[in-house]
């Protein structure tokens, strides 16, 4: 069974300034940075706090 992970709406909003402020162009590094296994998460935080037109700019791959 899979464990779920609840965040503080700080925690997620956080993360969402990261992205937006250091211009993350990929899903992995906010995942590695903050230990979240899924980039659904990332894509759904985004939505749900108004960032979503940077959903587009953000793809998920390696990063190198």
């Amino acid at each position: 069974m899979r464990t779920i992970k609840r965040y503080s709406d700080t925690f997620k909003r956080k993360v969402i300034e990261e992205i937006r402020e250091v211009a993350i162009q990929t899903i992995t590094r906010p995942m590695k940075n903050y230990g979240i296994k899924g980039s659904v998460t990332i894509r759904s935080l985004l939505k749900k706090y108004g960032k979503n037109h940077l959903m587009s700019k953000i793809v998920s791959g390696n990063e190198k």
